[in-house]
Parts: structure tokens; sequence; C-alpha cells
């Protein structure tokens, strides 16, 4: 399911060692060969990324930050980055790690100096990866008890109404 996404993306353990790495991921970090045991801060050597993963690891939530990263032959960009939490089939929890690259020269900060399109990003990305990483364990038919399955449809839905709140006010 990872594989189709354009975003580059990885999933690891709590304990931080990589199972998976989509091509995107493979061609960002320049992966060759296997990808499974190898650990994530020799991938992802930037310490604010990784106390991301940490944060999100620690609290079983989502964790969205826009972060400028500095990767081999990728130069210094600014990054999306996104670690969400999965749980697995026996209960074990992976986290998804997704960077998009956030192109786009900053417009005027706000008040607080917050770049606004950022942080509209950071509060539309929670529920938005939430709602995904379900939707992708639903579909791989990872939860198939029907109590989960209706678990996963309800907590869906309160991210989609979470969603609507944050796009109305918005449009204020």
């Amino acid at each position: 399911m990872l594989d189709g996404l354009s975003d580059a993306c990885l999933a690891a353990g709590r304990d931080g060692k990589l199972c998976y790495a989509n091509d995107a991921a493979r061609e960002l970090f320049k992966l060759k060969g296997r990808v499974t045991g190898r650990r994530l801060p020799l991938v992802l050597a930037d310490r604010k990324a990784l106390d991301l993963f940490e944060e999100a690891a620690q609290a079983g939530s989502p964790r969205v930050r826009s972060l400028t990263l500095t990767l081999s032959g990728d130069g210094s960009r600014t990054y999306l980055l996104s670690v969400v939490p999965v749980i697995m089939a026996g209960g074990e929890m992976l986290l998804r790690v997704a960077l998009r690259r956030w192109d786009a020269a900053p417009e005027a900060p706000g008040t607080d100096g917050v770049d606004p399109r950022i942080e509209a990003m950071q509060k539309l990305g929670d529920p938005l990866t939430i709602i995904q990483g379900y939707l992708e364990n639903l579909l791989d038919g990872v939860i198939r008890d029907p109590v989960v399955m209706r678990q996963c449809l309800a907590a869906m839905q309160r991210q989609a109404a979470q969603i609507q709140r944050l796009l109305g006010a918005f449009s204020r």
C-alpha cells in the first residue's frame, strides 16, 4: 500500500528498526539492498526528526511537524514530517514515517512568527494521517475483527469531523 504513495514512507518498530521503505524513501535516503533491520537513526540522522519519532512511539498518537532537513545529495530542504502509529494484527505497533517536500516559499508569518500555511498543514495533518493509517490497515486486511473495524470507522468519522471543524475555522 505504501508503494503507491509519492511521499517517502518508512515503517519502523518502536525500537527504531526499519521493516519497510517505499520506492520514494529508497530514492530520498539512497537506500540500496535490504532495508529490514536497519536502524532509523542511521537512515534519518536528524535529532529533531528522531525526537518526533520517539514522541509518537511513546504517546501512541500521530505527530506532524515541519522540519528543515539536510539529506545526502538533496541539500537542505524543508519537509513536512508525519509519524503515525499503526497497530498491526496481534497488537504490535509500527510507526509510519512520511516525508513530504515543502517547496513553497513561506508567506509572511503570522503575529507569532509561525507560517500560517505550516500551522494549517500541521493541524490538518494529524487527522488526515490517522484516517490514512486506519484505511491502509482496513484495505490491507490487517484488521479483520468486526468490533475493531467498527472502532476504526468510528475513529475515522471523528477525525473527519475534526477536519470539517478546522476547515470551517480557516474559511472565516
